[in-house]
């Protein structure tokens, strides 16, 4: 497993929290993927495939924090591709389908 940015953390050692404790702790702030509406979303992740928020192996324990940032705005990316398609039916003299649209977008 490759790590984009590792930090690593040595708790103190009458650290008694168990990997069950931290999965209570970090669910309500869990991960969900953005919606067209927000920019950015962030929230714990699961390091493995499984659905996790803890991986605990030897007294260790693995976290995960995903962040997601959107570069443009959809509202952006569709007022652009409308004025490109605007373009494109004056050197046409058509509207352009279905396919050139996407591929406008």
């Amino acid at each position: 497993m490759w790590f984009k940015n590792l930090q690593l953390h040595r708790l103190p050692a009458p650290w008694s929290v168990t990997a069950e404790q931290m999965e209570k702790w970090l669910a309500p702030p869990a991960f969900a993927p953005g919606n067209s509406v927000e920019m950015q979303s962030h929230g714990w992740a699961s390091p493995r495939d499984n659905d996790s928020l803890v991986y605990a192996l030897n007294g260790q324990m693995l976290l995960t924090f995903r962040a997601e940032k959107k570069l443009l705005p959809a509202s952006v990316v569709a007022q652009v591709t409308k004025a490109r398609a605007a373009e494109l039916e004056e050197q046409q003299g058509f509207k352009p389908g279905r396919k050139q649209m996407r591929e406008l977008k």
